[in-house]
């Protein structure tokens, strides 16, 4: 699909989702990074760019992707969940402990 229609946002993210299910984060972050670039702002993507993101070390900057998946859907736990994880490893407590306290309020 790709080939006959390479600015299809969908095909790519389903593409990057594939690459992400084989552990090939690395290929993934690029077409992860046009998609929200680019795409309709699927929070599904923005996670899926920090959770790749994390996966190959750039655990910095997983940060913004992950936020912003995050505001974008407040009700999916696993997103919550690795942004906390990750603020904590990034040195972020206040930030962590107060979306902790959001999502137990909520």
């Amino acid at each position: 699909m790709l080939a006959t229609a390479p600015d299809n946002d969908f095909a790519l993210d389903l593409l990057a989702n594939s690459l992400m299910h084989q552990g090939r984060f690395d290929e993934a972050v690029p077409m992860l990074r046009r998609v929200v670039a680019e795409g309709p702002g699927w929070p599904g993507s923005w996670f899926n760019l920090g959770w790749s993101l994390v996966e190959i070390g750039e655990r910095d900057a997983s940060l913004e992707p992950l936020r912003h998946a995050v505001a974008l859907a407040p009700y999916e736990e696993q997103f919550r969940r690795l942004l906390i994880e990750m603020l904590r490893d990034r040195g972020h407590e206040e930030e962590a402990r107060a979306l902790e306290a959001a999502s137990r309020d909520a």
